[in-house]
C-alpha cells in the first residue's frame, strides 16, 4: 500500500499513528479477536460479539477497497456476523440463555438487546 498509493490517508495513518504504537494496536486486536471468539463460541453476549466482529471485518474491507487483494473475502466474513446479529443465537444452548432468564438482565436495555 505504501508503494502503490504513498499519499493516501491509510498510509499517513500507518506512518503517524499505528507504526509508532504497534504494541498497543497488537494487544487491542488480540483482545478484540479473543472476545469475538469467546462470545460466539460459548454464547456469552453473542450478539455483541457479532457486532464487534462485523465492525472489525467492515473496517478491513473498507481499508482494502483500492488494492485488489482478496477483496471478496471480507464480505464472506461480514455476513455470518450479520446473521448472528439478526438470528438471536445461543438462546437454546449458550450462556445467554441463563442471562436472559435472570430478572436483573431484563431491566437493562443494552443487556436485553445484546443477549
Amino acid at each position: 500500500m505504501m508503494l502503490t498509493h504513498p499519499s493516501s490517508v491509510v498510509v499517513s495513518l500507518l506512518n503517524n499513528l499505528i507504526i509508532p504504537n504497534v504494541t498497543v494496536f497488537l494487544w487491542l486486536v488480540v483482545l478484540t479477536e479473543l472476545f469475538i471468539g469467546i462470545s460466539l463460541g460459548i454464547g456469552f453476549f453473542s450478539r455483541l460479539g457479532s457486532v464487534v466482529g462485523g465492525l472489525m471485518s467492515l473496517s478491513l474491507w473498507i481499508l482494502t477497497l483500492g488494492w485488489d487483494e482478496w477483496i471478496w473475502t471480507f464480505p464472506l466474513v461480514f455476513f455470518p456476523h450479520l446473521l448472528f446479529l439478526l438470528a438471536k443465537p445461543s438462546r437454546d444452548i449458550g450462556a445467554d440463555r441463563f442471562i436472559s432468564n435472570c430478572d436483573r438482565s431484563k431491566k437493562v436495555p443494552l443487556v436485553k438487546f445484546f443477549i
